[in-house]
């Protein structure tokens, strides 16, 4: 039997484990989406005092124009350069009406936590097919998008206890805990706006409110308004044309997390992107992420471990598409549940470009398929 300290940290990283990390991040791991669109800031060429807050909307509060803004859009004048200039590249989007783009997602996370002498190991590993839909694409080049999971298989195991196995396409035997996220699969989750760049500029809820909440529910860390960055599922490129070595910074992720149990703080994240290189029309971007808000206490620290991932991610410059990602988080904190206690995390995240169709998908797919979990 764990003490106390432990087994409550162990419940909250549990609820994580399902709900936000393998199957609906970032979309659905926060507070709902408004339900009307709601404009992005514009980058500032200077720093600007924060605006007021705007008027909620059904009862859900509006985004307050106060965090910095991601790089701009590429200006529509601009838009016919060519994809290189001696040796410089214009990273960007190409959305097209009716597009769909289909992904694979393997996640497997390893948490280890002690307490004194007590260990508890919580794994989690899944397999998620998903796609998103371009529904029109305006003058400036924006499409608006939606995002849809086809299917998820799911394995976890807490401690000692039997493991727990979610798989979509058998719902009738899915666990009662766990109904709520499999009756979003294969419904729309949000309908978001995207500039060619990557840059988020409004989103609406699509998902009903009731089960959005019901899904957000065992989130340890939740999106800072209803238009945050962290409902942005692509990468979000500078507006300028950029050479290998160079690198840009993005600065519109912000999450809060608990400090209590009716209690929540904002934490500012910084993701700095490299382009390494470019082969073939492909270009391999590193990325790291960083916590720019002062975090000292070991407890919040724990919250943040699975947000700061670093990894490489490959884009199709001539497709206007991310072709492949790969994001791995190997990170320790000391003491969030008290001074005798630690938290260690591993996890490994890919993500693969398909043209696989979705049912020969889920034929295919089945619980022996699953990666196998990192042990280490």
């Amino acid at each position: 039997m764990f003490p106390h300290g432990l087994q409550a940290g162990s419940r909250i990283l549990q609820a994580a484990l399902i709900l936000t990390a393998a199957i609906l991040q970032p979309l659905t791991a926060g507070a709902v989406l408004a339900d009307e669109p709601v404009s992005a800031p514009a980058a500032p060429a200077a720093a600007e005092p924060a605006a007021a807050p705007a008027a909620a909307t059904d009862g859900v509060p509006a985004v307050a124009a106060e965090k910095p803004a991601a790089p701009g859009i590429l200006p529509a004048q601009e838009k016919s350069r060519p994809l290189a200039t001696s040796g410089r590249y214009l990273l960007a989007y190409k959305f097209q009406p009716n597009q769909r783009v289909y992904y694979q997602v393997t996640h497997t996370m390893k948490i280890v936590t002690r307490k004194s002498e007590a260990v508890e190991t919580t794994t989690n590993e899944s397999k998620t097919t998903k796609h998103y839909r371009v529904f029109n694409v305006d003058s400036e080049g924006n499409g608006l998008l939606e995002l849809i999971i086809d299917q998820v298989q799911m394995k976890a195991q807490f401690g000692s206890n039997e493991p727990v196995a979610v798989d979509s396409n058998d719902p009738e035997n899915v666990p009662a805990a766990y109904r709520d996220v499999i009756k979003t699969i294969g419904r729309p989750l949000a309908r978001i706006k995207i500039s060619p760049a990557g840059e988020l500029l409004s989103a609406v809820r699509v998902l009903d409110r009731e089960l959005q909440e019901q899904v957000s529910a065992g989130s340890t860390t939740e999106a800072t308004s209803d238009n945050d960055a962290s409902r942005n599922f692509l990468v979000v490129f500078p507006d300028y044309e950029i050479a290998p070595g160079e690198s840009w910074t993005d600065r519109s992720l912000e999450v809060r997390v608990r400090v209590g149990r009716s209690l929540s703080r904002p934490v500012q994240l910084l993701r700095t992107y490299t382009l390494e290189s470019v082969k073939d029309g492909i270009a391999t971007i590193q990325l790291k992420t960083a916590v720019l808000t002062p975090v000292n206490d070991p407890a919040i620290r724990a919250q943040l471990i699975q947000r700061t991932p670093s990894g490489t991610i490959r884009f199709n410059i001539e497709e206007g598409l991310i072709s492949a990602r790969e994001m791995r988080v190997d990170d320790s904190v000391i003491g969030p549940f008290g001074d005798d206690s630690s938290l260690k995390a591993t996890s490994l995240r890919t993500e693969t470009l398909t043209t696989q169709p979705v049912m020969e998908a889920r034929r295919n797919a089945g619980p022996a398929n699953l990666p196998e979990t990192n042990r280490e």
